[in-house]
């Protein structure tokens, strides 16, 4: 009998299809990624005809390695993503997002499958909580002078290499300055300071003593923020 391999479980649902197809399964045991040593193992196998892998997992990378580990009866590669990207220089081998080498598995007879659509939701949501603090700075912005329009700075856990762009379509958007600053500018010149974070081991009294005497005497302080308590900061000077 013909085997599908998969490497890992992909819920009750396409199991119970895969399941009811008539092949033999070899589904990954662990819930986590496997070893690239198991894959390449279970492709060699001659009665492997097919392999559904995760876009996430370095250990799928369908790579020129793994094209040399198929079996000659393996013909399809369908990978659980949007889209696939195409790679065949090692500069990249660690770059997810280029995952597997059409061109390799082409000149195998290996056709490659993926899941459009399949994100469609979870991208949806993904953008979903930034539309409470956009909705905030449209008020807030709605109320300013604009013959003086202000700067909105704000900060973040880390600077991300791509921060200017960012900055950048924050302030077309608004059409006021937008720029990430570090944690003590963001006390000391902000005049009106809102504490949206949550509560986390590196946010743990992010508004603390310190923080409150940088801030100038005439600034406010707005606490949105679930679980953070600047007023016990307040309360001890």
């Amino acid at each position: 009998m013909s085997k599908i391999l998969i490497t890992r479980h992909v819920g009750t649902h396409a199991m119970s299809i895969l399941e009811s197809s008539g092949y033999e399964l070899i589904v990954n045991p662990q819930d986590s990624e496997p070893s690239r040593e198991w894959v390449l193992n279970q492709i060699a196998d001659p009665h492997v005809g097919a392999a559904c892998i995760m876009h996430s997992q370095p250990s799928d990378k369908v790579d020129q390695e793994f094209i040399d580990a198929c079996n000659e009866n393996l013909k399809c590669v369908s990978t659980f993503s949007v889209g696939y990207g195409e790679s065949a220089t090692p500069s990249n081998i660690a770059d997810r997002s280029d995952h597997i080498n059409v061109k390799a598995a082409h000149a195998r007879g290996i056709k490659i499958g993926h899941t459009p659509g399949v994100l469609n939701d979870a991208g949806r949501l993904w953008h979903q909580p930034r539309e409470a603090w956009r909705a905030a700075v449209d008020r807030l912005l709605a109320f300013t002078n604009r013959t003086e329009p202000p700067t909105i700075i704000y900060t973040s856990s880390r600077e991300r290499e791509n921060q200017s762009a960012i900055d950048a379509d924050f302030t077309k958007r608004w059409g006021v300055d937008v720029k990430r600053v570090e944690k003590d500018v963001l006390a000391s010149q902000a005049d009106v300071l809102i504490v949206l974070c949550d509560l986390n081991p590196s946010t743990k009294d992010i508004v603390n003593k310190d923080f409150l005497a940088k801030m100038k005497p005439t600034s406010i302080l707005v606490n949105v923020a679930r679980r953070l308590n600047p007023a016990r900061s307040l309360a001890q000077g």
